[in-house]
């Protein structure tokens, strides 16, 4: 967990406490230490009898482009009144037009991750000094600028449609990105890591792949995002809440992860309402099941080696 996820936890506890708000306690999304206060302990904790007992940790990403305000802010403020905290992925376009909004939510404790400069743009396309000025200029862009007091520090990425190739890669690299949720879980992966459903180090580089969760639906795989779900594969909303279900059940009972993507402009729109009432269920959902919400970089830190 980051410094400023833990300032966020104290401060949501802290001004419920000083409320006269203290029922149950606070319901704060905070991974667990090691015995040396790391936050890396394994996904597996003692349960006091002697045997390892898992944990569902939840990794809810929510992208922030196009033209949507109100359908991302509606997504947040349904976070924070749970205590829970995630990783947003944001265009370079995005955080050109709502610089304060991105930076407002960074210092609410989200991590800040970049999604590219526009929305539809594919780099397999680009070579690679073309990913690198494309990418370099999204990165400043989403970061802010100290002297403006917008500055971030940026080090996750997931690239438009999972367009990504080795020139991509070394772009990462050079701009010091150390997660890339760019994978689908058995169905887009680096070589070796097929049966991967963790983050795991990218051999020669320096960044962990995240795979974002697939599930067999219909008799084909899926991997869980809204807006491949419900455009893509023509689901309902119903259909689309049946799929994280099997999601859920899916990763504990083969103890990994649970990575998921959330679109504000789609799940947050209020012409979506049966979306959103899926969004809402499935947070209940994982609160009923004990889950604890993590962001992505707190997701590799947990698996890390």
């Amino acid at each position: 967990m980051t410094s400023t996820t833990f300032r966020f936890a104290l401060l949501v506890c802290a001004s419920i406490v000083s409320g006269g708000l203290v029922a149950g306690g606070c319901n704060v999304a905070i991974p667990p230490t090691d015995d040396n206060g790391n936050d890396n302990a394994p996904a597996e904790n003692d349960n006091g009898n002697g045997t390892e007992e898992f944990t569902l940790y939840v990794n809810a990403q929510v992208d922030a482009e196009l033209d949507d305000t109100q359908g991302l802010d509606r997504i947040v403020e349904a976070l924070l009144e749970r205590n829970l905290i995630t990783t947003i992925y944001v265009t370079a376009e995005y955080a050109r037009d709502h610089p304060w909004t991105i930076h407002d939510f960074f210092l609410q404790g989200f991590e800040i991750a970049l999604h590219g400069y526009g929305s539809g743009e594919d780099l397999t396309g680009m070579s690679y000094e073309e990913q690198h000025d494309l990418l370099t200029q999204a990165l400043h862009t989403l970061e802010g600028c100290q002297p403006c007091g917008t500055y971030k520090a940026v080090k996750g990425f997931r690239p438009q449609s999972f367009s990504q190739d080795e020139e991509t890669y070394r772009v990462l690299d050079e701009l010091e990105l150390v997660h890339n949720s760019g994978f689908k879980a058995g169905e887009l992966y680096i070589t070796g890591h097929q049966q991967d459903a963790v983050p795991y180090p990218v051999e020669g580089y320096n960044f962990h792949a995240v795979p974002v969760t697939v599930i067999e639906y219909g008799g084909r795989p899926i991997h869980l995002c809204d807006t491949a779900c419900a455009i893509d594969e023509g689901m309902t909303a119903d259909q689309w809440a049946e799929a994280l279900q099997i999601g859920l059940d899916q990763v504990s009972t083969e103890q990994v992860p649970l990575v998921v993507i959330f679109h504000g402009w789609y799940t947050g729109n209020t012409e979506h309402d049966d979306f959103w009432q899926a969004f809402v269920d499935f947070l209940n959902e994982v609160t009923a099941r004990g889950g604890v919400f993590v962001t992505t970089q707190d997701l590799v830190n947990l698996y890390a080696d």
